[in-house]
């Protein structure tokens, strides 16, 4: 999943819980619940970090990805007064890619014992398409979370 379907969940779990413990637990586990769904990103490509740098639509891909994300990110927070618990919700959200995923530091990190078996269980549950002809599936689903924890958030907060 793109990090802006990641930020999404977590704003949507960040609304609907009044604890930063639950909401960041809530977060990371809906982040491997969403990524088990079949979705696009620059995996679709063949981009696995820091080949990201290389290929120049899947940078592309990456660049638009935590440009909106941020923007999401700090859109939702301000309408939410600056919560703390959804701050923390994101960032139990996007912390399994942040740490497994980063063209920077991730290498090294798998070679640690827990986030080697980290990294071994977040491939088995991540579900990229490859398959050309069926990326735009991968993109409709990636937009489709978007929108039903963007219209969650929005609910939660009608209440």
């Amino acid at each position: 999943m793109t990090l802006t379907a990641h930020v999404a969940t977590g704003i949507a779990v960040g609304s609907l819980t009044d604890n930063s413990s639950v909401g960041f637990f809530a977060g990371w586990l809906t982040h491997h619940v969403v990524d088990g769904i079949p979705h696009s990103d620059p995996g679709s490509w063949g981009a696995v970090g820091e080949s990201v740098f290389k290929n120049r639509r899947s940078l592309i891909w990456t660049v638009c990805d935590i440009t909106i994300a941020t923007t999401l990110f700090f859109l939702f927070l301000s309408l939410s007064g600056f919560s703390t618990v959804l701050f923390i919700s994101v960032l139990g959200a996007a912390i399994p890619d942040l740490i497994d995923n980063s063209p920077f530091w991730s290498k090294p990190l798998r070679k640690l014992p827990p986030l080697k078996w980290f990294h071994q269980f977040h491939e088995v549950i991540h579900y990229t398409i490859k398959v050309k002809k069926y990326l735009w599936l991968g993109i409709m689903t990636q937009i489709l979370i978007i929108i039903v924890s963007l219209a969650a958030f929005l609910l939660s907060s009608a209440r």
